[in-house]
């Protein structure tokens, strides 16, 4: 099962090269331009990262959290999209685990989401697991003999 991470951003360009990195890195990209739609998103759907651009500081803050107050995406990693002139201290005061600084290059993206997929994985194997049982049975069957039946439950805890 991928990763899956929702994005908050309306530059195309940012969109194109975070989608081919995040692809490479097989986590799967949910878009939104809208804050309205990803914050209704984020309430009925579990993801391990959100990634926002901060371009509007009260809509990032908003979004981020949102994702903290949300059950199942309170331990997402949050990812904040800066221009140049903003410090990064006011991404870190809104919640972001990581921030990436526009204009955002293929490698700087890759080396960033490279560390935030290990965290990513690490928060998702610390969520619940359902358990699977399902009832199996075997036949042996030797030559010459009846066929033997044993009846067991096979049990899963992956994810």
């Amino acid at each position: 099962m991928n990763l899956q991470a929702l994005l908050l951003c309306s530059d195309e360009k940012i969109l194109r090269v975070l989608r081919r990195v995040l692809n490479d890195l097989e986590i799967s990209v949910e878009h939104c331009a809208d804050a309205e739609l990803a914050t209704l998103k984020l309430s009925r759907r579990r993801f391990e990262a959100v990634i926002v651009d901060c371009d509007d500081p009260a809509v990032a803050g908003q979004m981020l959290k949102a994702a903290r107050n949300a059950p199942v995406n309170k331990k997402a990693v949050a990812v904040a999209i800066l221009d140049g002139t903003r410090a990064m201290g006011s991404a870190f005061q809104l919640g972001a685990h990581f921030v990436l600084y526009k204009p955002i290059s293929p490698e700087r993206a890759r080396s960033s989401f490279r560390a935030a997929r290990a965290l990513m994985k690490r928060e998702r194997r610390r969520a619940a697991r359902l358990t699977v049982e399902m009832p199996v049975m075997y036949h042996f069957i030797q030559q010459g003999e009846q066929a033997t039946v044993e009846r067991t439950v096979s049990v899963d805890l992956s994810e």
